[in-house]
């Protein structure tokens, strides 16, 4: 299943943002890499492509940042146009993964990644990252099990029923095998496929595994702001185990509650802006020439 995966598409949100950006010759590249930095799929995307044979190097990009350094906005752009314009993605719109509904869930845990990790001098970026992509395996159950797995969702989130417990006892696997296990077919670093491999049953045994506490109390976090399917009980409160790893104590990370809303806020400002134009297949040709 996961080899059958040639990209993930940008959430359906993000479209009408992102095809004004690739029309308008005005718009900069530095607008579309902030565009980026907020949505899974094209991250996921450009940072496999930054580690692709084509670009790589000794080290193995893991934030959008380190992405944009290796390719160049070019390269970026490029990217990006092919999503849009790819044939393979007019099924998906058009079809269950357009419902599945992750983005500002994925988001709301990015950024909550990060405000955790600047009160534990963890890398901020690499939290963000690792935040933004932890549900990408949602998007491959999605695309493969079609309205089969929007169903699921719905009835999970109706009985406020974990989507792990769900995913395994329908496919005998969960979204967070799935996604570590595309990001390890993809090149991404082992901490990131770790923290997306066990962000629901966290173990604990190296120093590594603090990027994985950050992402387990954000996942935490962003259901408790109201940003999730349902109120799962393992997300009432945070991870004790979790919480040790990283120093903090349950009071502290409910403290953190009204910075990560406003963080949220301000990574939903680039999206607010006047609808898109349509960009017929010649003009994103012509924006890449």
């Amino acid at each position: 299943m996961v080899q059958q995966i040639a990209h993930l598409p940008p959430a359906f949100e993000l479209l009408p943002r992102l095809l004004l950006l690739l029309s308008d010759e005005e718009s900069d590249c530095e607008a579309l890499a902030r565009l980026i930095r907020v949505d899974a799929g094209l991250t996921a995307d450009l940072v496999r492509a930054s580690n692709s044979a084509s670009f790589g190097g000794r080290y193995r990009s893991v934030t959008v940042q380190d992405a944009i350094i290796r390719l160049g906005m070019r390269e970026i752009f490029k990217i990006a146009v092919k999503l849009i314009a790819s044939p393979a993605l007019e099924g998906v719109y058009s079809g269950p993964v357009a419902r599945l509904d992750l983005w500002q869930h994925s988001l709301a845990v990015a950024v909550g990644s990060q405000v955790i990790a600047s009160r534990t001098s963890y890398d901020t970026e690499v939290a963000f990252t690792a935040g933004l992509l932890h549900d990408i395996g949602k998007t491959v159950l999605a695309q493969k099990h079609g309205a089969i797995y929007i169903q699921l969702l719905d009835e999970c989130r109706s009985k406020n029923e974990p989507i792990r417990e769900a995913e395994l006892r329908r496919f005998n696997v969960d979204h967070a095998t799935t996604g570590a296990d595309l990001l390890e077919d993809w090149n991404f670093p082992e901490k990131i496929v770790n923290s997306l491999r066990n962000h629901h049953q966290p173990r604990f045994n190296r120093e590594s595994d603090r990027l994985l506490a950050i992402t387990n109390v954000a996942n935490s976090l962003a259901y408790r702001l109201g940003f999730g399917c349902g109120f799962p009980v393992e997300t009432v409160r945070p991870n004790p185990s979790a919480l040790a790893v990283l120093g903090l104590s349950s009071l502290e990370i409910e403290g953190l509650e009204e910075r990560t809303e406003e963080a949220f806020q301000r990574e939903r400002e680039p999206l607010r802006e006047p609808a898109a134009v349509d960009l017929t297949d010649e003009e994103t040709n012509l924006r890449c020439a």
